[in-house]
């Protein structure tokens, strides 16, 4: 009978507290950190890093300047957050901070420090030609992050400026080739501790007009009084070149023709050369100024010579084993 008893009592027991709700409550505490506190990104466009949040709250997060953005903006729990940064084009460093920011818990703050740009120089040609011996102008650019200079070897070019910085396009102006050869020159692009860039640059020759064989013969309305002689070769182009028949050589005082050569041939190791002899009149002893003038039979073209003197009676000028070149360019 007792036993009966006690089976009922606790069952009426476990039946009151099958009712009743139990309750366990928890002390947690809000939990806001982040995975770096300094991060480094590339200078390039869209480089990017990476942060990653660990809390247990609600948090934002908010970047203090434009040229970073970041992946989201707010979050809840554990989150990787991507920075993206646009490309500087400075070569020096510039830094931001990222804040993250939730209730109850300190504020993370991360320093993002975005690299300078690497240095760098580049030209937009390595070579071009002024096709025409006319004056002319012909362009290029200079693509740079720092300040450059250019130079040239050659006076026949001008450019309007010798410095400058970051990215520029350059105007190069020839003056007119008067030679009858094409000339060439070279520009230089430097910039502190980067490998200097080399333009090439070529101008055409000037034409070769056709001109006709001249009648070159002494004055023969004039008393000349005086002699001066001369023996000489042709510098034509950078070559000397000896006379053939058909090639005249000649002296002027103004327009007037003192004097046209005759073709003699050389002496002793020069047997097989020929030169120009040329016996000069004048109306006086000396003070009368030359000119020189030569026609090529093969061009058919007349040229003035760069060298120029003045009469002096009796004077000899170049000798058969010596003769003076006259030179033209």
């Amino acid at each position: 009978m007792k036993n009966i008893t006690y089976i009922i009592l606790l069952s009426m027991l476990l039946a009151n507290c099958s009712k009743e709700k139990i309750v366990i409550e928890f002390n947690v505490q809000p939990v806001l950190m982040v995975s770096a506190k300094n991060l480094s990104i590339s200078y390039l466009n869209n480089s990017t890093s990476v942060l990653e949040v660990a809390s247990n709250i609600d948090w934002t997060a908010t970047v203090k300047d434009s040229w970073l953005s970041l992946s989201a903006a707010s979050g809840k729990g554990n989150l990787l957050l991507n920075l993206t940064a646009a490309e500087n084009n400075s070569t020096n460093s510039r830094s931001t901070t990222v804040a993250v920011k939730g209730a109850n818990v300190a504020e993370q703050t991360v320093m993002v420090t975005q690299v300078g740009a690497q240095l760098f120089l580049d030209v937009s040609k390595a070579e071009f030609n002024f096709t025409s011996a006319a004056p002319g102008t012909i362009n290029f650019d200079v693509t740079s992050n720092t300040s450059w200079t250019i130079s040239c070897d050659q006076t026949w070019l001008s450019f309007p400026s010798a410095s400058g910085t970051g990215n520029s396009s350059i105007a190069v102006t020839s003056e007119e080739n008067k030679n009858y050869t094409e000339r060439t020159a070279t520009l230089k692009v430097l910039a502190n501790g980067l490998p200097e860039k080399n333009i090439r640059i070529t101008q055409a020759a000037a034409a070769v007009t056709t001109d006709s064989k001249p009648n070159w013969q002494l004055a023969s309305n004039t008393n000349f009084a005086y002699s001066m002689t001369v023996i000489a070769k042709i510098n034509l182009l950078g070559t000397v070149t000896m006379p053939v028949a058909g090639d005249e050589f000649a002296a002027f005082s103004g327009t007037e023709c003192r004097g046209a050569a005759t073709i003699i041939e050389g002496i002793g190791v020069n047997a097989d050369e020929t030169v120009f002899f040329l016996l000069i009149k004048g109306e006086q002893s000396a003070n009368e100024p030359l000119t020189f003038k030569f026609y090529q039979k093969s061009s058919s073209h007349i040229f003035t010579c760069e060298f120029t003197t003045e009469f002096i009676a009796n004077q000899a000028l170049g000798t058969v084993d010596e003769p003076y070149i006259f030179s033209i360019k």
